[in-house]
């Protein structure tokens, strides 16, 4: 392509990993960085690692680039970490988070589901979610009370 920019960077970065190339996503982020591309909060959505190991990678290029406080890159470290079983890494994203969305309090609410946590944790986050539920918040909400029913 003659013209490359970060709509493109991004595309390339879901390809892979929609594809289960987590590594390859990494790598052509790098290369495009090498290459004077510069990622941007979108970018980090698309990276979505699933692997604890390059999260922390994704997550020391946020915080070195400045992007910690960016409602996007934040969320995907959000959904990073629980889906690594890293709630508690989640949670403190969350709270550093200036600005938080419904994409922010499904992920974390997701998490805390995911872990099977205490009920009470995802009702409190369900709680904080006003003006932000969306149908995959209720979902969500509605699985951790069958995980629940489930133990008692």
């Amino acid at each position: 392509m003659p013209h490359k920019d970060t709509v493109t960077l991004d595309t390339m970065i879901t390809a892979y990993v929609d594809s289960g190339y987590l590594r390859a996503a990494w790598d052509f982020l790098k290369s495009m960085k090498r290459r004077g591309f510069q990622a941007d909060g979108y970018t980090f959505g698309s990276i979505r690692a699933s692997r604890y190991d390059l999260g922390q990678k994704v997550h020391s290029l946020i915080v070195k680039i400045g992007y910690e406080r960016n409602v996007y890159a934040g969320s995907a470290l959000l959904d990073m970490y629980a889906e690594c079983d890293r709630v508690e890494d989640a949670y403190d994203v969350f709270r550093g988070m200036p600005t938080r969305n419904f994409v922010s309090w499904n992920a974390l609410l997701d998490g805390f589901v995911q872990e099977c946590g205490p009920l009470e944790d995802a009702e409190t986050v369900f709680d904080g979610a006003v003006g932000t539920r969306d149908s995959v918040t209720w979902n969500s909400m509605l699985a951790a009370y069958v995980v629940h029913d489930k133990d008692e």
